[in-house]
C-alpha cells in the first residue's frame, strides 16, 4: 500500500511518498523487517540544488533522515518498529521505502522532511498476509496479500520524532529559519522531538561553539513545540483520512 502527503513549511516544500514492498530481512535482525530512506532535490528548487551541489544535499538528508526514522539494530526501541513488519522470521517481511522529494527550498528543509514523512508513514497501510503451510523446513512459504483495505493495519507513527531546527542569531534564537535567516546564523541544533517533548536525538550545526547554558535553552524551546507539533500533525492526517473517505 502507498502513502504520501505534501507538506508546505514557509516556502519549503517537499513531497514524500511510501511505498511497501515484500522483501527478505537481514541476516543479524531475522524478525525486523527493513526500512529504505532516498531525498532527492529537484533542479527546481533553486539554482544551488542543480547538479552535484543537489546530488549531494539530496545524500546528506537521506543519510539524517533515515538515522532519525530507524531504531537500533535489534530493531527495538523508538522511531518505526521494524519487528511488526515481519511475515516469516528470517524468510519475508515488509520493506517500507521512503521516497522524498524537495520541490523548493527556503530553509528548514530536515523539518520539513521529517514532518512529511511521519505524516506520510501515517497515511501507509501494509495488506494483510497469510502464510501457507510447508511440508518441507527449506521450502519457500507461499503467500496471499489480502486485497481487503479494511483488514490493512496502519503503519504505528507513535514513536517517530519530528526534526526541530533551532537557530541562534546574537542573542535571538529562531524556529523554521528561512534560507535568508540561515545566511546570517551563528549557529544551530537539530532535534529530534517525539509526541512528549522526549529528546531522541541532537545534532549540532554551523561552526561557533555553543556555551551549555544557551544549549539548554534552545533544547528547551525546541522540546516545548515537540508535543504540539506531533498533535497538530495527527490531527491533520485523521482530518484529511476523513474527507478522502467521503
Amino acid at each position: 500500500m502507498i502513502g504520501k502527503d505534501l507538506k508546505h513549511l514557509g516556502n519549503t516544500d517537499v513531497l514524500v511518498g511510501v511505498k511497501a514492498e515484500i522483501g527478505i530481512p537481514l541476516e543479524e535482525t531475522p524478525d525486523c523487517g527493513g526500512l529504505q530512506v532516498t531525498v532527492e532535490c529537484s533542479p527546481c528548487a533553486g539554482p544551488s540544488y542543480q547538479g552535484r551541489s543537489g546530488e549531494e544535499l539530496g545524500i546528506e538528508l537521506t543519510k539524517s533522515l533515515e538515522r532519525y526514522l530507524k531504531p537500533g539494530r535489534s530493531g527495538k526501541g523508538g522511531c518505526v518498529d521494524l519487528r511488526a513488519l515481519s511475515i516469516v522470521s528470517g524468510r519475508r517481511c515488509w520493506i517500507l521505502c521512503i521516497d522524498a522529494l524537495v520541490l523548493a527550498a527556503d530553509g528548514s528543509l530536515l523539518d520539513a522532511l521529517s514532518i512529511t514523512a511521519k505524516a506520510a508513514l501515517q497515511d501507509t497501510r501494509i495488506p494483510l498476509v497469510e502464510v501457507g503451510a510447508t511440508e518441507n523446513p527449506g521450502e519457500e512459504p507461499e503467500l496471499e496479500l489480502d486485497d481487503d483495505p479494511a483488514h490493512a493495519t496502519q503503519v504505528d507513527t507513535s514513536n517517530i520524532p519530528v526534526i526541530i531546527t533551532v537557530s541562534q542569531a546574537g542573542r535571538a534564537y529562531i524556529l523554521d529559519a528561512s534560507s535568508q535567516e540561515e545566511t546570517c546564523i551563528d549557529s544551530a541544533i537539530q532535534l529530534a522531538v517525539d509526541s512528549s517533548g522526549a529528546v531522541c536525538g541532537l545534532s549540532k550545526l554551523g561552526p561557533s561553539a555553543l556555551n551549555p547554558a544557551v544549549l539548554q535553552e534552545m533544547m528547551a524551546m525546541g522540546q516545548q513545540q515537540g508535543p504540539p507539533l506531533a498533535e497538530a500533525l495527527d490531527t491533520f492526517v485523521k482530518s484529511s483520512a476523513s474527507l478522502m473517505q467521503q
